[in-house]
């Protein structure tokens, strides 16, 4: 279903101003657009108790049903669907959607009236298709499971621990599936974005920015540009990559930036899929970034991952990375509290990477996450 049909729009901008009007028949979608800010830690899905916990947060299967949780390289829960075991294009559905996120094993929990036939069947669709089903839990009684690859039947009570919101519970069924979902976030952002301040309105750019690229299946480069004080021009797309990486090309980039010499600023930004928080190559990248900007007289503001479980700043890291390098240099003087050379390294670290003096002494406690909030 297309995403403006559903709310009985015609394009982008009439559905944009049903929002800001607050219209009662989007009331919907602006719970899901508040909900897909929050940031959400997944926990690893490891074995067939770890996945009964996850399954147990959601509604039994019905008759000839079943449930799948997808799994990531990092065997992080990406994507829960049910199925109708009478509906084979159900299946092709759902194993086109796990493809999104390259999943690659999946658990599956199953209606006690299912029959064997059916997950063997199920089993062979999935295998031909490159993913791995590292259990099949089967509901026999009350409390009591059986797990395929285990071959013995337990007992599991835990209460319900997830609490799900009853707007999500409202929602189309995986909305940000819906055509024209991407087309019209990236709308929204971009007119939510505009004429915002770096340092004001610093964690409402983070929002907005993972609300348009926390769900997409590959890799998107963009930037957001500033002018000299600091209020957001506009989001630009680079380049799109695949599942793991998305490159840069400096000409084009540098071709952007002089078309508009009110750019005086920018953030680079980037979607992981796999919602890994960064890698060693976002920290090169961050380093390469920063010397070609300053050839262009650009400030480099920031460097963002975006995933569903946070954004998190590679200038951030990055600077925690070269401050504690200074640290283990300079180990020596700092445990001999030579107070005149430690102030030599305070000063450092002080005109080095621009930070105030009064918070670098307190990073020799190595109270590095301090840098969180004054490095934006």
């Amino acid at each position: 279903m297309n995403l403006y049909k559903y709310y009985n729009c015609t394009d982008f901008e009439k559905l944009y101003n049903k929002l800001k009007n607050n219209s009662s028949d989007v009331k919907q979608l602006n719970a899901f657009i508040e909900f897909s800010k929050l940031n959400f830690k997944r926990d690893k899905i490891e074995s067939h108790l770890d996945a009964m916990k996850f399954f147990k947060n959601t509604l039994i299967p019905n008759v000839n049903e079943c449930k799948m949780i997808f799994l990531n390289v990092v065997r992080e829960p990406v994507y829960l669907t049910k199925l109708n075991m009478d509906d084979y294009s159900s299946i092709d559905n759902a194993i086109l959607k796990s493809s999104y996120f390259n999943s690659k094993s999946v658990y599956i929990f199953s209606s006690p009236s299912l029959h064997n036939y059916d997950l063997i069947n199920l089993e062979n669709i999935l295998e031909k298709n490159n993913i791995k089903i590292r259990d099949i839990i089967k509901q026999t009684g009350e409390n009591q499971y059986y797990s395929y690859s285990k071959d013995y039947t337990f007992e599991f009570s835990e209460k319900l621990s997830l609490i799900i919101p009853k707007f999500e519970q409202e929602m189309p069924n995986n909305i940000q599936y819906l055509d024209s979902y991407n087309e019209f976030m990236h709308y929204y952002v971009s007119r939510e974005l505009n004429g915002l301040d770096f340092y004001k309105d610093n964690d409402k750019i983070k929002k907005l920015l993972k609300i348009a690229y926390q769900d997409l299946p590959i890799e998107h480069l963009g930037i957001v540009a500033f002018d000299k004080k600091n209020k957001v021009l506009r989001i630009e797309e680079l380049n799109t990559g695949n599942v793991k990486r998305v490159s840069l090309n400096y000409k084009n980039f540098r071709d952007l930036l002089n078309q508009d010499k009110n750019i005086k600023g920018v953030i680079l930004f980037h979607n992981h899929p796999s919602g890994n928080r960064y890698s060693k190559k976002d920290l090169i990248s961050q380093r390469n970034t920063g010397r070609f900007l300053s050839t262009l007289n650009i400030q480099h503001l920031d460097n963002l991952v975006l995933t569903k479980s946070g954004v998190y700043s590679i200038k951030t890291l990055s600077l925690k990375e070269n401050i504690l390098n200074i640290f283990n240099t300079n180990k020596n003087i700092i445990e001999k509290e030579d107070l005149s050379e430690i102030e030599n390294i305070h000063n450092y670290i002080s005109n080095t990477f621009m930070l105030p003096q009064e918070n670098v002494r307190n990073l020799l406690d190595k109270n590095l996450d301090i840098l969180d909030d004054f490095c934006r």
